[in-house]
C-alpha cells in the first residue's frame, strides 16, 4: 500500500516478475503464539458499517482500502494519533480471489490476508504480530477459521513476522507480467511423510 512513482507502476504493468511465499495459519492457533499490539495503540477493525468514522479517525486513509471495504471486506488498523503504523485488509471468503494472476480459491472459513504494511518507523518493534492476534480474533469472532496470505521471498522480515505469529509456509507463488497480464505457478512444499520412501521401494521391488 506504499506510493509507487508513476513511471514505477507502469514499468511493472509492462514487465514485472513476482516470486512470494504461500503462508497459511490457523486463526484459532494465533492468540497463543502472538503478543498483543503496543497498549498505546489505537486498533480498529473497520468495514462498511463505520468506513465513514475510521476515515475521521485516519485522513490519509488510503483509497484501495476504501475499496476493499466498500466490497464487504475488513479492513485491520493500528494509529498513534491520526498517523498510521499498521494497515492490513481482510478478502473474505467464499470467493476464487486472483493473486498474481494465481486463482485462489477461499472456501466460506478462509480469508486472504492482503495487503498488510508496518510504518517504517514501528518496524521490528512486534506491531505486526500483535496485530495479527488482533485480526485472528475478529476473524474467529465472525467464523472464519483459516487464513492465509504470501510474502515476497526477499522480505524476510515479514517472512520472520509471519511465522512468528503462527503462519506455515505452504508454499511459492512465482508471478511474470507482461503488459498487464499475469502468468502464475505455484510450487507446493510438501513434506513426505515418514516411512513413503520405504514403502515405494517395496513395491518397486
Amino acid at each position: 500500500m506504499a506510493t509507487i512513482p508513476f513511471h514505477q507502476r507502469v514499468a511493472e504493468w509492462v514487465r514485472h516478475t513476482d516470486h512470494s511465499y504461500v503462508y497459511r495459519v490457523a486463526l484459532a492457533d494465533v492468540p497463543h503464539t502472538a503478543s498483543a499490539p503496543w497498549p498505546e495503540l489505537c486498533v480498529v477493525v473497520c468495514d462498511a458499517a463505520n468506513l465513514f468514522d475510521v476515515e475521521q479517525l485516519l485522513p490519509d486513509l488510503p483509497p484501495i482500502i476504501k475499496k476493499y471495504v466498500r466490497d464487504g471486506n475488513l479492513a485491520f488498523l493500528a494509529a498513534a494519533g491520526e498517523e498510521w503504523v499498521f494497515r492490513s485488509v481482510a478478502i473474505l471468503g467464499p470467493r476464487l480471489y486472483p493473486v498474481h494472476g494465481y486463482p485462489l480459491a477461499l472456501t466460506a472459513r478462509d480469508v486472504f490476508l492482503e495487503a498488510a504494511e508496518t510504518h517504517p518507523a514501528w518496524r521490528g518493534k512486534g506491531v505486526a504480530p500483535g496485530m495479527l492476534r488482533v485480526t485472528a480474533d475478529e476473524l474467529l469472532a465472525r467464523g472464519y477459521t483459516c487464513g492465509m496470505m504470501t510474502i515476497a521471498t526477499d522480505n524476510m522480515a515479514s517472512c520472520r513476522a509471519a511465522e512468528k505469529g503462527g503462519a506455515r509456509r505452504i508454499g511459492t507463488l512465482s508471478a511474470r507480467r507482461h503488459f498487464g497480464r499475469w502468468r502464475a505457478e505455484f510450487a507446493p512444499a510438501l513434506a513426505v511423510p515418514t516411512g513413503a520412501g520405504e514403502e515405494d521401494s517395496r513395491r518397486a521391488a
